[in-house]
Order: structure tokens, then C-alpha cells, then sequence
């Protein structure tokens, strides 16, 4: 004769509030965050005489802000320098070098991971393309790289693969990744690796880009900026 024993309603509230709960803690949440390009602007020297925002990000000496040289036409970028240096902030990175949003723009990462930014009206400007690929945070990582992490700290995302205009020490141009860097003035200057060598070139909308000199003249697969900056003046932009 089989003996049953019927289960408590309370034990059986229980184990289903537990499974919940666990459930619940192995889905890491994301740390959201939005940003507003709002408030007065920041007092120190700035490159090019810009005026900014600063931003919650930062690691020593970087700092995310919001910047402009052109009234109402703004720039997410990374910055770099000390708050009490006499040096001036260098913009070592850009999220949208050739599409300025404007006041009130928001910088924002998502639930879903994605980190956008968009303009008043809500029309993104730029975005990571990270929705729903694990994303939990931000974070600056020393050497002034800007990433995307999953919960077991994985990058999924980095300013590093996107370089503007600067290389920061650690970061590289590869053959099989990014290899250009566009010059701030509408683009009119690129150094490109090429398999065979190292270019720059002075571009021109209308006509095909003109060689201006060739800075390295062998085969290579990557060139990473390695020098140990001492001075404000040691970076490559």
C-alpha cells in the first residue's frame, strides 16, 4: 500500500517564492543611467576654447562631458586631464564627430543594454548597437577606455574598436579592426593603416584622397601608440 503525503499550501508558496527569487538574482540588471546636455557649463581651459558639460563618468584623468566650439551644436566626448592641472583638457574621443546634437540631448543606457545618444526629440544620434547582448554597465578603465561589460565583467563594447581622431596609450590601429583616424576638421585629414604601410591623406569631397606621406613603410598588421605621456603635449591627435 503506497503512502501519499499532500504538500502544504505554505510549503508550496515557499518553494515558489524561492525559485522566483533565484530566478530573479541570476538575471543581473542593468545599471541605467540618463544623462541630460543641460546646466551650466564647466570653468576650466578646454581645447579649442570649448564650452562643456561634465558627465557622471569618470576615472582619473577622464571624464565623460557634452562640449562645443559651435553654439547649440554639441559633441559626447571623452576628456582628459586633471581637475587641478594647469594643462588644458584635451577631447581624446568622440561619439558623434560629424553629427552634433543639441540642448537637452540625452545620453542614455538602456534596459537593453544599448547605450544611445539622441536629441531632444528622441531621435538617436548615435548608439553602441548593444541591445540585448548582456550588457550591465559602464565603466571608464584606466588608460581612458570607455566599455560595455556583462555580468561576468566580459567587454562587449569599447571606445577602444571606435577611435576618432586620437589614439590613447594601449590603443591600436589593426588591419583586421578599426584603422583610420579622421582629423577634426570636417574629416580633412585621415591616417590610415594599410597592409603595406602606414598613410596619411588629405581628403577632398569631390575627388579621390591625396597622399600626403607615408609615416610607415612596411608590412604590419597593427601599430598600437605605446609612449608613456609626461607631458599634456605627449598624445597622438
Amino acid at each position: 500500500m503506497a503512502l501519499t503525503f499532500p504538500a502544504s499550501p505554505p510549503s508550496l508558496f515557499l518553494f515558489f517564492f524561492f525559485l522566483l527569487l533565484f530566478f530573479s538574482l541570476s538575471q543581473a540588471q542593468v545599471q541605467t543611467f540618463t544623462y541630460v546636455n543641460e546646466g551650466e557649463f564647466g570653468p576650466y581651459i578646454t581645447e579649442n576654447d570649448a564650452d562643456y558639460r561634465v558627465l557622471p563618468p569618470f576615472s582619473s584623468p577622464f571624464q565623460m562631458c557634452f562640449y562645443n566650439t559651435t553654439p547649440g551644436e554639441f559633441y559626447l566626448a571623452l576628456r582628459m586631464a586633471t581637475r587641478r592641472s594647469e594643462s588644458t583638457f584635451r577631447w581624446v574621443w568622440r561619439a558623434n564627430p560629424f553629427s552634433p546634437v543639441r540642448d537637452n540631448a540625452t545620453f542614455s543606457l538602456r534596459p537593453d543594454g544599448d547605450l544611445v545618444l539622441a536629441n531632444p526629440d528622441g531621435k538617436i544620434v548615435w548608439s553602441t548597437n548593444t541591445a540585448n547582448k548582456g550588457v550591465v554597465g559602464l565603466k571608464i578603465v584606466p588608460g581612458g577606455n570607455i566599455v560595455l561589460y556583462d555580468n561576468k565583467g566580459k567587454f562587449v563594447w569599447q571606445s577602444f574598436d571606435h577611435p576618432t581622431d586620437t589614439l590613447l596609450v594601449g590603443q591600436s590601429l589593426r588591419v583586421s579592426g578599426p584603422t583610420e583616424l579622421l582629423s577634426r576638421n570636417n574629416g580633412a585629414y585621415s591616417l590610415v593603416l594599410q597592409s603595406d604601410g602606414l598613410y596619411m591623406y588629405i581628403n577632398n569631397a569631390t575627388t579621390e584622397p591625396l597622399l600626403y606621406g607615408r609615416l610607415l613603410d612596411q608590412a604590419t598588421t597593427s601599430v598600437e601608440f605605446v609612449s608613456e605621456p609626461d607631458t599634456d603635449q605627449a598624445h597622438t591627435s
